[in-house]
């Protein structure tokens, strides 16, 4: 039996209407249900930002940003402490990095300022005892390990170091948040037909390769190098979890490796699979890896 369902034409509605008139809203206006306080949240992080605790009021999303409010945030510390006239500019956070962890974790009575900022300008107090004795605006640079916890750009920690400072220098707060939009409640990628799937990230490649790269294509069991065969070096996500790419959940693979993995005997099923397993087996053999 199909039961069907007439639901109410609000446009039209005139119980509605009327109390949108006594309200002062037009008819033809209608409200995105916007979180009120998520919103109220966000107008406090523009401009020089907020003075947050990052032990309490702040939190790791899932893709490792850092979550106040329902907002993502920028973390720097604003008051620079001088010693004999010199001092040496924060860097600043943008993912739960292992400096992030420690700054967390050493609960030092610093000014955390939480922002989301539209360019590289930051309010910097110099101070000198409990006195400040500068104020001024100044660019910082991103935090190297927030881009290797994100994998920005493929960046990780044994690139060259011309690389490194070179994804440091082009990171923008414009593309930033073009991946990761300011509020968590605006995710394109999370609709209700999406959110949770079991499915790679759109930028799973430039993870992969990242990945595998910084394992200098060594497969981690056999260690088998396989540096001049680069499809033949997979990356297995250890919880089976595709969207969890943290470095500490993957594992740089073999095919030969990954087809025994648990759940993964489909693989041997394919003949291009096989195919490839007997070329590791042979340069196994040629390196003299039993």
């Amino acid at each position: 039996m199909t039961i069907k369902i007439r639901l109410p034409n609000f446009y039209n509605h005139t119980a509605l209407n009327t109390l949108k008139e006594k309200m002062g809203i037009p008819r033809n206006v209608y409200g995105d249900f916007r979180n009120a306080q998520q919103y109220a949240g966000h107008l406090e992080l523009t401009g020089e930002g907020k003075e947050i605790d990052i032990q309490t009021e702040v939190c790791e999303h899932s893709d490792h940003t850092l979550v106040y409010e329902g907002n993502r945030i920028v973390v720097y510390i604003r008051d620079i402490a001088s010693y004999s006239g010199e001092y040496s500019l924060p860097k600043f956070h943008v993912a739960y990095c292992s400096t992030y962890q420690q700054m967390v974790e050493n609960h030092r009575k610093r000014r955390y300022i939480g922002i989301q900022p539209n360019e590289n300008l930051f309010k910097v107090n110099i101070v000198n005892g409990r006195a400040v004795i500068d104020s001024f605006l100044s660019p910082l640079s991103v935090c190297k390990n927030c881009l290797a916890k994100l994998c920005w750009d493929g960046y990780h920690n044994n690139l060259a170091q011309g690389k490194r400072d070179t994804l440091v220098n082009d990171f923008t707060f414009e593309r930033f948040f073009e991946k990761y939009p300011r509020s968590v409640f605006d995710e394109k990628d999370h609709s209700p037909q999406t959110g949770g799937l079991n499915v790679y990230p759109k930028n799973w490649d430039e993870i992969s390769k990242s990945y595998r790269e910084s394992k200098y294509w060594i497969c981690e069991k056999c260690n088998v190098n396989l540096s001049s065969y680069h499809r033949l070096l997979h990356v297995h996500h250890k919880d089976g979890n595709k969207a969890n790419c943290s470095f500490s959940n993957l594992e740089a693979l073999c095919v030969d490796c990954h087809a025994n993995e648990p759940n993964h005997s489909h693989m041997k099923g394919n003949p291009r699979t096989r195919e490839d397993i007997m070329l590791v087996q042979r340069i196994r053999n040629a390196q003299q890896i039993s």
